[in-house]
């Protein structure tokens, strides 16, 4: 659910935020309108200030780099996994501010802690449930599924 935490956080920077996914993203799509999350089915092109590229995939990624305008930015979250072909003309002639993110530094997380303390950010909406450990393996197939978001393991009382 990376998309949809990285749309909370925008949100909480008072962000306008529209998120695109596909057909199989339809719970994922459902739990972002039920956070007040304007679900779009196609960015257009030139006309995002910043973007956020959070599903790894080529087809994403080629969609926001055109989504963004001139002069705008782009932040890649996703993770491809492997090497992606991309129209690599639209950062050169949009002259874009391309930025990456891989956060494990104490910063970050004490930045993530602090939206949650003040209220800005609440991830509990994505957690679809608490699973026992020895429940490990329907939890996975449940997500595997597109059954579930976020599914937390419970370690006793």
């Amino acid at each position: 659910p990376i998309g949809l935490l990285t749309a909370l956080v925008f949100k909480s920077y008072n962000a306008t935020v529209h998120i695109v996914g596909t057909p199989k993203d339809g719970l994922r799509l459902d739990k972002a309108r039920e956070m007040g999350i304007e679900v779009i089915d196609r960015a257009e092109a030139d006309s995002y200030t910043m973007v956020a590229e959070c599903s790894g995939s080529a087809g994403g990624i080629n969609a926001a780099l055109g989504a963004v305008e001139k002069g705008g930015s782009y932040l890649q979250v996703g993770i491809a996994g492997r090497p992606v072909e991309i129209n690599f003309d639209h950062p050169l002639y949009k002259e874009l501010k391309i930025f990456g993110t891989y956060t494990h530094r104490n910063q970050d997380w004490q930045a993530s802690i602090s939206l949650m303390e003040r209220g800005l950010v609440d991830p509990t909406p994505l957690v679809s449930r608490v699973a026992d450990l020895e429940g490990w393996k329907e939890a996975l197939e449940e997500l595997e599924a597109q059954k579930a978001i976020k599914i937390l393991f419970g370690f006793g009382e």
